[in-house]
């Protein structure tokens, strides 16, 4: 006569019903992560547009004409004018520009900014730009000289005014080259761009307001 063993099947109801549970508690703690998750990078992101927002207005009171990324704050800050073609000099023109915007511009970050805000902002990028023409090995380290031209303007001719050191201790030189440029020969692709990089979100902190 057969046997029935109760017992096995017993255990291996006991062993399902855990991992179920396990897998519900998972489940669970992901969609808190994400929850989470979402609401610092919400969090940050209006941190973020609130600056742009605030150095724009700061410009736009100084009465200056910077062509301006309403999105990301990216400022062209040498117009085509500024450079020669195949030269990384600044031209009296970029020179000009130069002396307008930098003391605006710096007051705007480190006098009317928040030192929370303040924060967000790790470095400011001084991003080199080129034509198509050339190859492009050259183009890339023609930018790159592009980008630091603007910085040595910066730190060596232009008379001091406030807060030149912090704003320089916060400004770094890259080249992009001629990844950005026209098909053909285009003056205003010789230019370069004053963009934020803002710090990498913190997962650790919840998401608070931001007040100035």
């Amino acid at each position: 006569m057969l046997q029935m063993y109760d017992e096995p099947v017993v255990e291996n109801e006991d062993e399902s019903t855990t991992w179920i549970a396990l897998s519900d508690l998972m489940t669970g703690l992901m969609a808190i992560f994400l929850t989470l998750s979402i609401a610092i990078l919400v969090n940050q992101n209006a941190q973020r547009d609130e600056i742009v927002q605030d150095v724009q207005q700061a410009l736009k009171k100084s009465g200056l004409e910077i062509e301006t990324d309403p999105r990301t704050g990216d400022m062209n800050i040498a117009a085509d004018f500024a450079f020669e073609s195949g030269k990384a000099v600044l031209k009296p023109e970029g020179k000009a520009i130069l002396d307008q915007l930098m003391p605006v511009f710096a007051k705007a970050v480190f006098d009317e900014l928040s030192g929370e805000q303040q924060e967000e902002i790790t470095r400011l990028i001084v991003e080199g730009h080129t034509d198509s023409v050339g190859s492009y090995a050259s183009n890339m380290q023609l930018s790159t000289e592009r980008a630091n031209a603007v910085l040595s303007y910066i730190d060596t001719q232009m008379p001091d005014f406030p807060h030149k050191a912090e704003l320089l201790a916060k400004m770094t030189a890259v080249g992009r080259g001629e990844n950005d440029a026209s098909p053909t020969e285009n003056p205003a692709d010789r230019r370069v761009l004053l963009r934020f990089d803002f710090k990498q979100p913190d997962w650790t902190k919840q998401p608070k307001k931001n007040q100035k």
